[in-house]
């Protein structure tokens, strides 16, 4: 197996990950965006529900667009440039959306925004995959924590900002530079060159099929509620659960800092336990939570379980993509873009859907819809688990 030499040089270890790192915390910064300004898109683009949910849609197809693609490059050209791109397109969709008022224009910076997410998801985990061969679930979940730290930064920006009375557009300019920070300090960074890894796949061959799809659709399921509900969860807590704004605000703050600290109990705990048995774990706890927040009637409930919503659903995506990665480690740019285009259909058909849905049957009925998909996911976790043990027997 090659090994790379820049895993014997600690600077620039250290460097190419904190610089994956912080292209992360960018993606996190852009993806919480429109549900901590969605009543004030709502008014200065005068659009409805509906439409506002095509924002999310176009974000997710840009970034459907690009995951496959991302991928092939990477692998074939490098880590680099796709990052440098990625976070490039991310700070203009900001930029972009901030600064226009048709919303038209808008749909179209927000595709932008979901390419750069598509190129720095599969960049970005391709190189922490490059450097982490033998830590690869640990690594994985300490740099997808680092998406949920933007997370929970985003709406606590988003909140300062708007209870100090400053127009919400300012919330885009504040991101997108830091945006541009993140680029300049990624050009002076070295990146590792792709790792070739010829370890044989034959043991795997009773799991490639089936368990394929089953990481796909628990990527899909994860990615599609979890951007629901930072697209709609704000609206819910102030229309519906009667909560001011800045508490609306800061239940996706609660949500995603739970994704933050499930990522990294995740990132430790996958050291003890095999991350298939994690991803069940964290499917069944995910449901049951999920269904006491949006079943309750208590405020304060509602923002602890979907705390905890959030600490469950945390590992789920990383873990992934690290079984993905010890099952095509020669491929990893290419088998990390399949499964972020599953996440990315997600995203862009769920929270769509959801919105449509709330148009006509009202938001919470279209939420509660969600806890059917989280039980699709206890199941497929179930598969994927009977999968694995079935191929260790064999």
């Amino acid at each position: 197996m090659h090994t790379l030499s820049l895993e014997q040089e600690p600077a620039n270890y250290l460097l190419s990950t904190v610089s994956v790192w912080a292209t992360f915390t960018l993606i996190g910064l852009t993806f919480t965006v429109f549900g901590s300004t969605i009543p004030f898109l709502f008014s200065d683009f005068q659009i409805t529900l509906a439409q506002a949910g095509l924002l999310v849609t176009f974000m997710a197809t840009g970034r459907m667009v690009s995951v496959v693609g991302s991928g092939v490059l990477a692998d074939s050209f490098g880590r680099k440039p796709l990052l440098i791109l990625g976070a490039s397109l991310l700070t203009l969709g900001l930029m972009g959306i901030g600064t226009i008022t048709i919303f038209p224009l808008a749909l179209l910076f927000a595709a932008f925004a979901g390419v750069g997410h598509g190129m720095v998801d599969t960049s970005g985990s391709a190189v922490i995959s490059d450097l982490n061969n033998d830590n690869l679930s640990k690594a994985l979940n300490m740099t997808h924590m680092f998406f949920g730290v933007g997370c929970l930064l985003g709406p606590l920006l988003a909140g300062t900002v708007l209870s100090l009375g400053y127009h919400w557009r300012i919330i885009y300019y504040i991101k997108a530079a830091i945006g541009l920070s993140i680029i300049c300090f990624i050009s002076f960074q070295t990146f590792p060159a792709k790792t070739v890894n010829h370890q044989s796949l034959q043991r795997f061959s009773g799991l490639l099929s089936i368990g394929l799809l089953a990481l796909g659709i628990v990527i899909f399921i994860y990615s599609g509620v979890g951007h629901s509900l930072n697209t709609w969860i704000s609206s819910y807590m102030r229309d519906i659960a009667h909560v001011p704004v800045f508490l609306a605000t800061g239940t996706l703050a609660i949500y995603n800092l739970g994704i933050t600290l499930g990522r990294l109990v995740t990132s430790f705990a996958s050291k003890k336990l095999d991350d298939t048995i994690l991803i069940l774990i964290m499917s069944i706890l995910s449901l049951a939570s999920i269904s006491l927040a949006l079943f309750s009637t208590s405020g304060a409930v509602i923002i602890l379980c979907l705390g905890f919503t959030g600490f469950f659903f945390g590992g789920l995506f990383p873990t992934v993509i690290a079984i993905a990665g010890r099952l095509y480690p020669e491929r990893r740019g290419t088998i990390t873009g399949l499964l972020v285009m599953a996440a990315s259909l997600g995203s862009m058909t769920i929270p769509a859907s959801t919105g449509f849905l709330a148009h006509s049957w009202g938001l919470t009925v279209s939420l509660r819809l969600s806890i059917i998909l989280i039980f699709v996911l206890v199941l497929t976790a179930l598969v994927l688990q009977n999968q694995v043990q079935a191929n260790t027997k064999a």
